[in-house]
C-alpha cells in the first residue's frame, strides 16, 4: 500500500512516508541536462518530459511519492487567457481581464499534456508509490489573473467579483 495514503487516513506509518516540495527542480542533474534543451513550456507541456523530470527525485531519493512536475497556471489557456512563461521571470499574462471571455473548453483535450504525463508517470512509479498533483486554489488563481498594477486593496478584484458573479463562479 501507499505509505503516503495510509498516513492520510489516519494510519501511522514506520518509519513514515518521505516526499518535499518542488522534488524536481533545479539542483538535480538530469532537470538541467533537459532544462539545456528545452523551455520551461515546453517542459510542462511534453508528456515523456514531464515524466522524466517528476521520476528522477523518487529514483535517486527513493521517496515514498512523486509530485507532477507542471506549472499552476495551464489551467489558464483553456479559460481563455494568453500567458508568456519569461526565463528566469516567471510569467506574463498577456490579454488582461477586460478582454478576456471565460470559456470552458475541453479540458480532456487542451490538457491532453497532463493527462498524458500522468500515464507516462504511472507506467513507471512503482503501485507502492504515490503520485501527487498540486493545483491552486480559486482564490489565488483568481488573484493571479486579475492582479493589481499598484497596491494590495484587490480593490479591482473586489469590483469584479460585485459586478460580474456568474463569471467569477465559472473560473
Amino acid at each position: 500500500m501507499k505509505k503516503i495514503l495510509e498516513v492520510l487516513k489516519g494510519k501511522p506509518q514506520s518509519p513514515p512516508p518521505v516526499w518535499f516540495m518542488r522534488q524536481a527542480g533545479r539542483y538535480l542533474p538530469g532537470y538541467q541536462e533537459i532544462r539545456k534543451n528545452y523551455n520551461f513550456l515546453e517542459m510542462i507541456k511534453n508528456p515523456e518530459l514531464i515524466a522524466k523530470i517528476t521520476l528522477e527525485p523518487v529514483e535517486l531519493f527513493d521517496l515514498d511519492g512523486a509530485i507532477l512536475f507542471s506549472d499552476i497556471l495551464v489551467v489558464l489557456p483553456p479559460l481563455g487567457f494568453e500567458i508568456i512563461y519569461k526565463e528566469g521571470f516567471g510569467f506574463e499574462i498577456i490579454k488582461e481581464k477586460k478582454e478576456v471571455e471565460i470559456k470552458i473548453k475541453d479540458p480532456e483535450k487542451d490538457l491532453n499534456f497532463v493527462f498524458k504525463g500522468i500515464e507516462e508517470i504511472r507506467k513507471n512509479l512503482s503501485p507502492f508509490k504515490a503520485l501527487m498533483v498540486f493545483q491552486v486554489a480559486l482564490l489565488l488563481f483568481f488573484l493571479i489573473c486579475w492582479k493589481e498594477k499598484q497596491g494590495r486593496t484587490f480593490m479591482l478584484q473586489k469590483n469584479f467579483y460585485m459586478k460580474s458573479q456568474s463569471c467569477f463562479l465559472k473560473i
